[in-house]
């Protein structure tokens, strides 16, 4: 594109410009005064009134919900920590569960399910016991 034809499509442009604001103009100058609907101001205080009484929304129970939480990262730490420091776990004098049991996916499937509802059962157990005021512990 030569210099000429650069300025002819700038021009274009600024035409097409002034053209659009002229007929924005036309059309704001000839506008009617809007009006509500019917009803419209009272389906407004409507809301206004039931916005002003309703309840206050729920707190987030943060003193349930950090016990279970601070459980828990305890429990992912200390996992951690084993693992770390007893790689071999062949060398551990305790075992708890035989380890050709690990081998069979129906009995792990029913010992991280037995796991988890013991684990849920302790945090809840415990949860309840540190929040609730004494005697009225649902648990």
């Amino acid at each position: 594109m030569n210099k000429s034809e650069m300025n002819k499509s700038e021009m274009n442009k600024s035409e097409m410009n002034k053209s659009e604001i002229k007929d924005l103009e036309r059309i704001l100058a000839n506008e009617e005064e809007l009006q509500p609907t019917t009803g419209f101001s009272t389906r407004v205080m409507r809301a206004v009134r039931e916005e002003a009484t309703a309840t206050p929304p729920i707190a987030f129970p943060w003193a349930r919900f950090l016990p279970g939480f601070l459980l828990n990262l305890g429990l992912v730490f200390g996992a951690a920590v084993w693992m770390i420091l007893e790689p071999d776990s062949s060398s551990s004098l305790v075992q708890v569960i035989p380890t050709e049991w690990f081998s069979d996916p129906q009995v792990q499937g029913l010992l991280w399910a037995a796991l988890t509802v013991v684990g849920t059962g302790a945090m809840a157990w415990i949860a309840s016991r540190w929040v609730a005021p004494r005697g009225a512990a649902s648990f």
